[in-house]
C-alpha cells in the first residue's frame, strides 16, 4: 500500500510540473484541471475502436497547453488496452 501511495506521489509531483511549466496554474489549481479532465469519456464502437465524446472549450486548452493531442491520447490508450489483454 505504501508503495502505491508513493507512486501516486510521484504522478501527482509530475502533473504539477507539467502544469506550471504550462502556465496553467495561474488560471486553475492543478486539482481543479484535474475535475475537468476527468469529465472526458471514451467509447469503445460495435468494431472495438475507442473514440473520446466531445472535448469542451475548456478541455481543449489544457489538453494544448500540456501538449497533449486528444487523437494521439486515444491511440495510445488504445494501444495501451490491447497490449494489456
Amino acid at each position: 500500500m505504501l508503495f502505491i501511495a508513493f507512486l501516486a506521489l510521484v504522478v501527482r509531483m509530475a502533473f504539477r510540473k507539467r502544469v506550471h511549466e504550462a502556465g496553467l496554474q495561474s488560471r486553475y489549481p492543478p486539482d481543479r484541471l484535474l475535475l475537468e479532465l476527468s469529465k472526458l469519456r471514451m467509447v469503445e464502437m460495435a468494431n472495438g475502436a475507442l473514440m473520446i465524446t466531445e472535448v469542451t472549450k475548456k478541455q481543449r486548452e489544457i489538453l494544448e497547453a500540456l501538449g497533449i493531442d486528444s487523437q494521439e491520447l486515444v491511440a495510445r490508450l488504445d494501444g495501451a488496452r490491447r497490449t494489456a489483454s
